[in-house]
């Protein structure tokens, strides 16, 4: 089982994909194989609304480790990527839920 989830960890990367684990009720870690310029304190949306916030973003190996915190409930089939949210160059976190 473990083999299947790291394997599921490393294709969701390649594709350039987050992969999403949750830490606490509204705290939320996903993994990216670069995370394209966001920083602490950078938006998190779902569907262009303003959903949370980017709490922490720290290098982990060969990826990295960006945490937000959200009161929008998600599962862990939650994709996440990395956008550009403004012609100033401005990142944030997009989320597209789950089914669950």
């Amino acid at each position: 089982m473990k083999r299947l989830i790291t394997i599921g960890v490393l294709l969701a990367c390649v594709a350039g994909l987050g992969v999403i684990f949750v830490l606490r009720d509204s705290t939320y870690t996903a993994l990216f194989p670069d995370a394209a310029g966001i920083t602490k304190g950078d938006d998190v949306r779902i569907a262009g609304i303003n959903v949370g916030e980017v709490t922490e973003v720290k290098a982990r190996g060969a990826s990295v480790r960006v945490e937000f915190a959200t009161d929008h409930p998600l599962t862990k089939d939650t994709r996440t990527e990395v956008k550009i949210g403004s012609l100033l160059g401005d990142r944030y976190l997009q989320l597209q839920p789950g089914k669950g």
